[in-house]
């Protein structure tokens, strides 16, 4: 009997299939372990929970679609809190500005994708690490780019270089949806621009326009300066995104193509299942895609 089982966050788990789902139509068992705005400590813990709760072995397989690097997870209350980046507003600033270190990031990232290589080496299963974004983008809420300090990210890859090799092209990296506009999915036009209105109020500075007078493109009067630091901050492009595309999670058919860049062979009953999933996303605002039920620490 074959099992696959898949982690990440929203990339790996969301409101219509992913790459996990496609892969898992070939497979007698499959388990998405995926949870929205997760990170890579809950990404990792529930790798381990799940090897305890399934007794995964070397027949099965083990796919994980490691989450950028900036986020931070909490077992709080009997749940988990996956809030994303510690950079979306979250995170109370003084919080940010104390503890928020990109070293940190990657060294905590990186020592637990090589603890799960380790792990998964032991078990001999079939195994590969694929990511979302490219390990150096620590603020995957794109509004500001952190680096490392004195070449530190490259003693950190070099020490756990075996585990590091192992993580593939990024998602984000290989297919990225700003230059996919064409895709647009109704749906989602007012999640996101409560997404955007929370980041704007919360950088908001001197002088700006109304959130309603940025969002509706009406800045005349608006000194340059105010529009260059709005630009600089990437609320202008993250507003243009809200009108031509309006999710910024890929569609099935991204999905089957960056598994086809990394060399999965898809079967037609796969690419049959893709086409069927982008035809209901582009036409219909709603739809019934189960949710899956995962029994684990927190949402049981």
């Amino acid at each position: 009997m074959s099992r696959l089982f898949a982690f990440g966050c929203s990339s790996t788990r969301y409101i219509w299939p992913t790459w996990a789902d496609i892969l898992g139509l070939e497979y007698d068992e499959f388990y998405n372990w995926g949870q929205g705005g997760a990170g890579n400590h809950f990404i990792f813990y529930t790798l381990v929970e799940a090897i305890e709760r399934h007794k995964i072995t070397s027949s099965d397989s083990v796919y994980i679609m490691w989450s950028s690097i900036g986020r931070e997870d909490r077992f709080i209350k009997g749940d988990w809190f996956t809030p994303g980046s510690v950079y979306n507003g979250e995170y109370p600033q003084e919080y940010v500005e104390k503890f928020a270190e990109p070293d940190h990031f990657l060294l905590t990232s990186m020592t637990l994708i090589h603890s799960a290589y380790q792990l998964l080496k032991n078990i001999g299963c079939d195994y590969r690490f694929l990511k979302t974004v490219a390990l150096s983008q620590v603020d995957d809420t794109w509004t500001k780019f952190l680096p490392f300090t004195n070449s530190f990210d490259h003693s950190v890859i070099a020490l756990y270089k075996d585990s590091a090799n192992l993580v593939e092209t990024g998602i984000y990296e290989d297919i990225f949806p700003k230059d996919r506009m064409e895709i647009f999915i109704p749906h989602s036009s007012n999640y996101h621009k409560k997404d955007l209105k929370k980041k704007f109020t919360n950088l908001k500075g001197k002088d700006w326009p109304s959130f309603d007078n940025f969002y509706n493109r009406t800045l005349e009067g608006i000194k340059k300066p105010i529009i260059k630091e709005l630009n600089d901050l990437g609320l202008i492009d993250w507003r243009e995104r809200c009108y031509q595309r309006c999710n910024m999670h890929h569609v099935p058919s991204e999905h089957a193509e960056y598994l086809q860049n990394r060399n999965f062979i898809l079967t037609n009953k796969q690419k049959e299942f893709v086409a069927y999933w982008d035809n209901i996303i582009r036409t219909q605002d709603t739809w019934d895609w189960p949710e899956l039920q995962i029994k684990r620490f927190g949402r049981m």
